[in-house]
């Protein structure tokens, strides 16, 4: 997942010898009609099984819908480097779902992916995408990628919500998923309630500390005997999910005191977020193993009740989410700033976190416009989200939607394809359509940014076009350099060996991010930042102002 604002600088995708031999085999025989198209589709995220089971009922329902099975090709390591490999020889997948805005952008400049209202004019031109697709979405998308060139994964905005409606019922839940945070600092209930700490005590670094310790003398074990780690980090992801749970907890904002936009590494609060974990490395509750687990074996232990504190983000979190974790809301440093919070798509609508595009070479343009309505129509996201009615969740009187048990089962498994779409994801309905348990789901995801200690701005006011930074300019080699420098330099504050190596050493990153030229492309993106206070009428400004750099 990207960050949404701590991402002060671009990203630019690095090859390496390991990419350049890496293929997939095109399937560009024609079927005949009776029998289901097969067509490559490129995913680099989600939940699907490795290979097209048509057994599982879930897949088996999609096919029989729309006679396309489609042919996976979801890299595990890369994904972003061998689709801008196959962009490069123009053997792109027929259809593409990709969180890589940057290189949409480059494939709609090359004209390699089809603009949507062309296409299901062409191809199927009763879609009702054509009818009700939110206007506003459409139009932020247009205003970014110069046209309607994708179909936005987990949309909610205003003409989202007109267009599904919300229920009475949920209204209270909605309102709340303005407020609600992937990000932050999390417990595992059984071992608070087992040491007699209640969460919402810990509101400061201090008390955060003291439980940590208290959880590491306590020498926890879980249900079958194994040690229990006191804290756990985003294993080799740290560097965005950790970090940036901190960030805002710690009151970290990408601006300094007159609102102008400075890259959050000359924060004070940012360097007190890495002195915060380089202490609990010298307690040794983070350790170098951690940086290296990948995703699923740190997913593993906190599945397996081996971990009392997780710091990053909620989605790694699984089983029965909001009774086995807990949150304390936000959690203030020691030096007393404001935390913050940004919120999405207040100014702007949603364009998403995924994008699905429809390659301009595909052999089956006809076939591929069935499989995007159908997938995008309420009965496909029933399907593909929720299952099969009477099998995996049923309606209540009130016409909600409720998982059954073995609903929510297949939502964790991996093989059925249920929530494994996620380019097809749309949030305003499933907000529509799933019953929700107001005490028990609201609090973890919305105990941070509801609290009025926090600080709330508009994350809007800090966007700028995914093409504003030219891939070939000074200011993008400037971010592509300090991000591989930063990257190291994280690490070793990590675990420097103590208080005096720690300022040293943050010491020289910060003279170094100057030699880099960072103030340079923090400038160059400031006059973007700028433009959105003019338009909007509205500013950001560091309300930790004192704890800023000079």
């Amino acid at each position: 997942m990207k960050r949404l604002w701590m991402a002060t600088i671009g990203i630019t995708i690095l090859f390496s010898g390991a990419v350049v031999g890496w293929a997939y085999t095109k399937i560009h025989t024609k079927i005949p009609t009776k029998e289901a198209c097969q067509f490559n589709y490129f995913y680099d995220c989600g939940a699907l099984p490795a290979v097209w089971d048509t057994s599982q009922p879930i897949m088996q329902t999609i096919t029989e819908a729309t006679n396309c099975k489609p042919v996976l090709v979801h890299p595990k390591e890369d994904a972003d480097a061998k689709l801008n490999l196959m962009m490069n020889y123009e053997n792109l997948p027929d259809l593409i779902t990709t969180g890589n805005t940057e290189l949409l952008k480059e494939m709609i400049d090359k004209g390699l992916v089809w603009e949507l209202e062309e296409f299901l004019q062409t191809y199927l031109p009763d879609s009702h995408l054509l009818k009700d697709y939110p206007q506003d979405v459409k139009a932020a998308l247009t205003a970014r990628d110069g046209g309607w060139y994708s179909y936005a994964s987990h949309i909610a905005s205003n003409d989202a919500d007109a267009i599904w409606g919300v229920p009475d019922s949920q209204a209270e839940y909605l309102e709340g998923l303005k407020y609600a945070n992937q990000f932050s600092i999390f417990f595992r209930t059984e071992y608070l309630v087992q040491l007699g700490i209640n969460v919402k005590d810990i509101d400061t670094e201090e008390k955060l500390l003291e439980t940590l310790q208290l959880i590491a003398e306590a020498e926890l074990k879980n249900e079958a005997g194994q040690s229990v780690f006191p804290l756990m980090i985003h294993g080799n992801q740290y560097q965005t999910f950790t970090t940036q749970a901190l960030e805002m907890h710690f009151g970290v904002l990408p601006v300094d005191r007159n609102g102008n936009y400075q890259s959050i590494y000359y924060n004070k609060n940012y360097k007190h977020v890495m002195s915060f974990l380089n202490r609990c490395a010298q307690k040794g509750y983070i350790t170098e193993s951690m940086i290296a687990m990948d995703e699923p074996t740190f997913i593993a232990l906190c599945d397996d009740g081996r971990v009392a504190c997780y710091i990053g983000g909620l989605y790694a979190l699984h089983g029965n989410l909001d009774a086995d974790w807990c949150t304390p809301g936000p959690v203030q440093s020691s030096m007393g700033d404001r935390p913050v919070f940004g919120l999405p798509y207040e100014l702007v609508a949603s364009t998403g976190w995924l994008q699905t595009v429809v390659s301009k070479q595909t052999e089956y343009p006809e076939e591929i416009a069935v499989f995007l309505d159908y997938m995008t129509s309420r009965e496909g996201m029933l399907v593909h989200m929720y299952g099969i009615e009477g099998e995996d969740y049923y309606w209540d009187k009130n016409n909600l939607l409720h998982r059954t048990e073995a609903g929510a089962a297949k939502v964790e498994d991996c093989i059925s394809g249920m929530q494994g779409f996620w380019g097809f994801h749309y949030g305003s309905f499933s907000n529509s359509v799933q019953w929700v348990d107001l005490s028990e789901v609201s609090d973890i995801r919305t105990a941070f940014g509801t609290s009025d200690k926090v600080y709330l701005y508009d994350l809007d006011l800090l966007s700028y076009p995914v093409d504003y930074v030219s891939p070939d300019s000074k200011e993008a080699y400037i971010a592509n350099e300090v991000k591989l420098y930063a990257e190291q330099v994280q690490n070793s504050l990590l675990f420097a060996e103590d208080d005096v190596a720690f300022e040293e050493m943050y010491t020289e990153f910060l003279d170094q991010l100057d030699r880099l030229g960072l103030r340079r492309y923090d400038s160059y993106i400031d006059k973007a930042i700028q433009k959105n206070y003019e338009t909007y009428g509205e500013k950001i400004v560091d309300i930790n102002e004192r704890d800023v750099f000079d």
